[in-house]
Parts: structure tokens; C-alpha cells; sequence
């Protein structure tokens, strides 16, 4: 349960880009470019904290540090409330970023060592996706309704709200078995699952960043938007779920590679914006598939090293990318439309299916005779 909520909150920059930038461009008067830098730059800030404590975050208590983070996120929520220029905006969302990567890593490195991970991950993904469908509903309504101070409040709520859940962090099973797996991970294996980490958020952020405001072209109303998202919501549930389900009992190369063929049609299909249904099958599909892959990634991560430290890392590397989706698309979406960011998302899940097909055996979990080709941490 814990790992979840924290997931939630390490995930939560991710999940509301789309009504962020929506607020600052209506109530504070940014351009769409400044908004979508301020979304990047908070996304990359969660992702680089994740990145600079994965060598050492299995040494210390998982719940002080989501505890540390927690803290440090709420009173940047609190201080977003009463600025609205481009600079003090962007300094509070860094330091926000700060705050949520300590916690997105605890929960990470807490979630490796489980004696099941698929299971661990994919029920903690479902979890933080089940609160945040109904989020999307009323991020919409806020953001529509209640401008920047209430989209803040209710940011700094969701945040706190969290912090007594923090303490049962180190009981999720992060410390009871942490030798319940491999230790180290071959180089190859590694750079290959970065890699495709890489490339599966940088090509699918940017469409969850703009799908707010391809549905708004479409003539919807952001309240009506985020309802609609919030069902969608409820396919990212059932994504993690299917992924807790599937785990290693299926080879992992042919399952990560029709989950991309799904991913590449649903982000041309959200920001084709040729009318309403498709729009919303593209969103339920995208949503689906994000959630079953991400966390089926992380399976993978725990198969290679059980203590954490390279899922952590690849936690960041992820956000690194993700960060840069809102940039990328609202560059394309300025210099051209919305459905050019659905041709950039279709290439890199195309690339990701090619690196599946030549090096995915290099994801396969490792043999105890390997251990000395292992490119091992010492803890």
C-alpha cells in the first residue's frame, strides 16, 4: 500500500501536466512553450533526484526519505500559490521536483526486493492510477474553475495526505528480503533496458501532455476533458493489473512488443484530432498501454538486480525523457500540429520494437553461473 501511494506521488507530475499547463496558461498568462518548459523542468527535476540518490537509497530508511520529500513538495505547492511570473514559478515546480524524486525513489527501491515484483509493481501502478482517475475529474474542474491558487491547494492536499502512509514504506517488503534475487546486472542488459526506458517515455509524454488540449480543440470542455480522461483512468488500472498478472510467465520480448504496436496507434490515433471517438479510444488505448508497460519495465529491472539501485536509476533516466515530452510536443504543436506529436510517438515506439526484436534476449533474468560477467554496485 505504501509503495503505491508513494508511487502515486512520484507519477503525480506526470499525470496532471496536462491541467498544469492549462492553469498557467490561462490563469497566469504564460505561453504554451513557457507552461510546457515549467512541465518539464519539475518532471526532470523528479527524475534527476531519483537518478543522484539510486546508488545509495537501499542504504537508508525508505520512509525518512519519502518523508524528507514530502515535506520539501508541500511547501513548494504552498509558495506555487502566490507567484504567477515565469521565474518564481519555475523555481517552486524544481523544488517540487526535488521533493517528489526522493519520495518516487523510495518507493522504487522499496518495491525491488519484493519477492514478486511484477506483482509489487503492477498492483503499486494500479493503485496510484486508481487515485489518479477520479483526479483527473477534478483537476479539470479546478483548473477550469478554481484557477491557480485552488489547482496548488489541491496539490499540496494530495501530497500531505500521503505522509502518514510514508512510515510503512520499510515494511512493503523493501527490507524484510533483500536478498530475494540477482544483485547486479550485466552492462549490456542495463543500457539496453535504459534504453528502451528512454525511448518509451520520450515517445509517449508528449501525447499525454497535449490530449488535454486536442480535446479542447475538439470543442470539449476542460471539465467535460478530465471526466473523460478520468474514465480512461480506469484502463490504466486494469493495464497495471494485467501486467501484475502476466508477469514472467509469458516470454517478456513478444509481450513488450505488441504493447508498443498498441502504444504507437493510440498516441497517432489521441492527436490525429479528427474527431471525438477517436480521440477518446486513442486516450483509453494510450492509458492502457502506458500503464501495463511501465510497470512490466520495472519487472524486468527487479529479474536483473533485486536491490534496487537500477530500477531507481532507470526511474530517473525515465523521467529524464519524460520530462522532455511536454517541451518536444509543444515545440511540434507550435511549429506545426498535434498530429505530428502522434507521428513522433509512432517512430520511437517503432525504434523500441526493432531493439526488441535484435537485443531483447538481453533482458532475460540472469543465470547464478553468470555472476562473473556481472557488472555488480557493491552495497
Amino acid at each position: 500500500m505504501a509503495v503505491g501511494l508513494c508511487t502515486f506521488l512520484g507519477i503525480l507530475p506526470s499525470n496532471i501536466i496536462p491541467f498544469q499547463i492549462g492553469v498557467l496558461v490561462d490563469a497566469c498568462g504564460l505561453s504554451e512553450l513557457q507552461a510546457s518548459f515549467i512541465g518539464t523542468s519539475e518532471i526532470a527535476a523528479v527524475a534527476v533526484t531519483a537518478i543522484l540518490v539510486s546508488p545509495f537509497v537501499h542504504r537508508v530508511s525508505h520512509s525518512k526519505c519519502a518523508i524528507a520529500g514530502i515535506c520539501v513538495a508541500a511547501a513548494a505547492q504552498v509558495i506555487s500559490m502566490l507567484v504567477s511570473s515565469f521565474a518564481p514559478l519555475l523555481i517552486c515546480r524544481l523544488l517540487a521536483g526535488v521533493g517528489l524524486g526522493l519520495v518516487y525513489a523510495a518507493a522504487t527501491s522499496a518495491g525491488a526486493a519484493a519477492i514478486n515484483p511484477d506483482r509489487m509493481y503492477g498492483v503499486a501502478q494500479g493503485m496510484a492510477l486508481a487515485l489518479a482517475a477520479p483526479l483527473y475529474a477534478l483537476m479539470g474542474i479546478v483548473g477550469a474553475r478554481g484557477g491557480q491558487f485552488a489547482y496548488f491547494l489541491v496539490c499540496t492536499i494530495l501530497i500531505l495526505a500521503v505522509f502518514p502512509a510514508c512510515r510503512w514504506l520499510d515494511f512493503d517488503g523493501a527490507l524484510a528480503l533483500p536478498q530475494s534475487g540477482p544483485r547486479g546486472f550485466t552492462l549490456r542488459s542495463g543500457m539496453v533496458l535504459g534504453l528502451i526506458t528512454v525511448l518509451f517515455n520520450l515517445g509517449l509524454s508528449p501525447i499525454w501532455a497535449f490530449v488535454e488540449r486536442v480535446g479542447v480543440n475538439l470543442h470539449l470542455g476542460k471539465d467535460r476533458v478530465g471526466l473523460l480522461l478520468s474514465i480512461a483512468g480506469a484502463a490504466g488500472v486494469a493495464g497495471s493489473l494485467t501486467a501484475s498478472r502476466v508477469g514472467s510467465r509469458v516470454a517478456r520480448r513478444p509481450v513488450l512488443i505488441l504493447a508498443f504496436i498498441f502504444a504507437a496507434a493510440s498516441g497517432a490515433s489521441t492527436m490525429s484530432g479528427l474527431s471525438v471517438p477517436l480521440w477518446g479510444i486513442g486516450a483509453f488505448v494510450y492509458v492502457y498501454t502506458f500503464s501495463f508497460i511501465y510497470p512490466y519495465l520495472l519487472a524486468v529491472g527487479a529479474d536483473l538486480d533485486s536491490s534496487g539501485r537500477l530500477n531507481t536509476a532507470l526511474v530517473g533516466m525515465g523521467m529524464i525523457a519524460n520530462s522532455f515530452g511536454p517541451l518536444i510536443g509543444g515545440i511540434l504543436a507550435t511549429e506545426g500540429s498535434y498530429a505530428r506529436v502522434g507521428v513522433f510517438c509512432t517512430a520511437l515506439c517503432l525504434s523500441v520494437i526493432v531493439l526488441l526484436m535484435f537485443s531483447g534476449q538481453l533482458l532475460r533474468p540472469r543465470a547464478r553461473s553468470d555472476e562473473g560477467d556481472l557488472a555488480h554496485v557493491s552495497g
